[in-house]
């Protein structure tokens, strides 16, 4: 079987760990009070913030938080899930991403679009490379059905298992299986393994405040709708003879070749992950565009003794960008209905980007040839009025040579994420 993951970065060569969603995950239950010494625990970006400002901010805490009041149907994609009622709340978000109008046209664009061949770049990889785009919205009646349709028939040669979480390096991971998808899709079925730390996290016999249970809720969706993404591409696609490497499409004129992610950017703007990597969540969580400050590669595969980085030309390398935190304002309104069926059906998927308040900027990693290609220098300290590199309302940037002429994210004249900025 061959796997579709999220794997550990294995080219940091400087003081920036690792990209925070793909790290090794934490104990899954992460001690709710900080442990003696620094509270941010040392975190790269965490310790970059006041905690002060965490709690002004409503990053970490909402007064009179709670679970929300979701009563739409639970997409049948979950319904082995459903025996597990602390999950209840993800489950009727995750329906939600799988069946609102306005965040349909990804799907469409996903499993019933045109994959445009990509030649140069399948020379380049020596395997078929293509990629796609989203159906125009609005979709009427019937594609909505169609695409509905469609979606149902992933589901049913799509499964879930939990994992240990000591024996993962991902959250979650999608698996492709020999078993045939049901007709008319060439493809295969898919195993989808969430950490057992979900379960754990959630339970209510867990000590854990409701803002950061509707943070790992919503974290959980998320990732529902991310893995599902990779195994409707796998029903679609029949995997290619071994050797040739089984790549994803792009979506538009992305660098990275990965439809989960592709995903996100396309619904939130970018990549959500939990400060401290932790399933608890007690620091809040925040967003990066996304492809982020590593995806300068299409794959990490695994290649005896270490790992293969392949790096892709296809676009020029993000120069830096912006962590912004999340306000548990808006994650509170994801779990209500009146969200969904006001804002979204008024605005809709534009009601899913929030406003950016307080963040953190940093530089890329640094193309400077070398054995691996990589280096990286993180200016953020010498660039902005904050010594620490974070950005607040009303902040004036620092003039030097290296910022003037950037613009809010990104120096590139090109952007990563077809639906605008974060």
């Amino acid at each position: 079987m061959a796997k579709e993951k999220r794997p550990i970065d294995e080219v940091d060569k400087g003081d920036r760990s690792p990209t925070p969603k793909r790290r090794r995950i934490n104990d899954p239950l992460d001690s709710p009070s900080p442990p003696p010494g620094p509270w941010h625990e040392g975190d790269f970006y965490l310790k970059r913030f006041q905690l002060q400002e965490l709690h002004i901010n409503q990053v970490i805490d909402l007064p009179a938080a709670h679970l929300g009041d979701l009563s739409n149907p639970i997409h049948p994609l979950f319904s082995s899930l459903q025996q597990h009622d602390h999950l209840q709340p993800a489950l009727h978000l995750a329906s939600k991403f799988l069946d609102q109008p306005s965040l349909l046209p990804y799907w469409h664009g996903l499993i019933l679009g045109t994959y445009q061949y990509l030649p140069g770049t399948s020379r380049k990889f020596n395997a078929p490379c293509y990629c796609f785009f989203q159906r125009p919205e609005p979709l009427v009646m019937s594609q909505l059905q169609q695409v509905r349709n469609a979606m149902l028939y992933a589901a049913r040669t799509t499964r879930f298992e939990f994992v240990e979480s000591s024996s993962m390096e991902a959250w979650a991971i999608c698996v492709r299986t020999s078993s045939p998808a049901p007709q008319p899709y060439p493809g295969t079925g898919s195993v989808i393994q969430l950490s057992k730390a979900f379960l754990t996290v959630l339970d209510p016999a867990t000590t854990l405040s409701t803002s950061q249970r509707l943070r790992t809720s919503l974290l959980l969706a998320n990732t529902l709708a991310h893995e599902f993404a990779h195994a409707a591409r796998n029903a679609r696609v029949k995997p290619p003879q071994p050797p040739v490497e089984d790549f994803e499409p792009f979506f538009y004129d992305q660098r990275r070749a990965e439809v989960g992610h592709a995903w996100e950017s396309v619904v939130f703007g970018g990549r959500m992950f939990p400060f401290l990597n932790a399933f608890n969540s007690r620091f809040g969580m925040c967003i990066e565009k996304w492809p982020d400050l590593d995806e300068k590669y299409m794959i990490v595969r695994p290649n005896s003794p270490g790992w293969e980085t392949i790096p892709v030309s296809r676009k020029p390398p993000k120069k830096w960008s912006t962590f912004y935190t999340i306000p548990m304002p808006f994650v509170q309104s994801l779990f209500t209905q009146d969200f969904w069926e006001r804002d979204v059906r008024i605005f809709g998927i534009k009601a899913l980007r929030f406003e950016k308040r307080l963040g953190l900027r940093m530089r890329n990693w640094d193309w400077t040839g070398g054995s691996d290609g990589f280096r990286t220098d993180d200016t953020s300290r010498d660039r902005w009025p904050d010594d620490e590199g974070i950005v607040r309302p009303g902040q004036s940037a620092r003039y030097s040579p290296e910022t003037e002429g950037m613009d809010v994210d990104d120096d590139s004249d090109e952007t990563d994420e077809p639906m605008g900025n974060i």
